[in-house]
């Protein structure tokens, strides 16, 4: 057994010590991802994207929360989300997303009346009707498809609403997941410090993607 004195361990010879820095407060204000999220666990109103989309458009999903007032919510009269299926998601940034009304397949529309009918998140919102469009790519090599609902509090207003009212400038928050329904992108109009591209990280992008924007437009 060994008689050698142990060396003292002082102070000095400790490793730092590090205090962990405080959560970071985030306000994800995805008042339509709730409603996409209450449709897709079972809204008698709206059907899933998934149910409807082909299988080859499995390569990811974008999801953009759009209002008519951006910068004071409370006075926008309607709300819309766009939900799209992508068969690349890569690509569709470096192409950059877009649509028009030539892309409206008339047979996808549908129309809610009653306040009941819509999910507790809308009805909350206080919008008591909703209209649904539903868009393809009429490219010969397809790409995406897409359904879009608008919100509003009546029908007059509703009907007031037209798809090219909905550029991305209306944008709120956009996310999109890839094949795994894994998060790669996020833009959040109040929390831009926080925006981020998992899968181009700061290239600039165009057509619908709200940011970073190739034009050096600014949301």
């Amino acid at each position: 057994m060994s008689t050698e004195p142990q060396e003292k361990v002082t102070g000095k010879d400790q490793p730092p010590s590090y205090i962990s820095p405080p959560p970071l407060e985030v306000t994800w204000d995805f008042r339509c991802l709730e409603s996409l999220r209450a449709r897709q666990e079972g809204s008698s109103i709206a059907v899933e994207l998934g149910q409807f989309l082909p299988g080859k458009f499995g390569g990811g999903k974008i999801n953009f929360a759009m209002i008519s007032n951006p910068a004071v919510v409370r006075e926008s009269w309607w709300e819309a989300s766009v939900d799209v299926s992508v068969k690349s998601l890569p690509k569709s940034m470096r192409e950059g997303w877009s649509w028009s009304e030539d892309n409206i397949d008339r047979a996808g529309g549908q129309l809610i009346i009653k306040s009941t009918d819509l999910n507790q998140v809308i009805q909350q919102a206080g919008w008591r009707c909703g209209r649904r469009y539903k868009l393809v790519d009429r490219a010969e090599d397809p790409q995406w498809e897409a359904v879009v609902w608008i919100y509003a509090k009546d029908l007059q207003s509703l009907s007031c609403v037209k798809l090219e009212q909905l550029p991305h400038e209306k944008a709120t928050a956009t996310w999109a997941t890839n094949e795994n329904n894994r998060l790669a992108y996020v833009f959040h109009r109040k929390s831009t410090h926080l925006n981020f591209n998992a899968i181009y990280d700061e290239m600039p992008l165009t057509g619908w993607w709200p940011w970073p924007r190739a034009d050096g437009s600014r949301l």
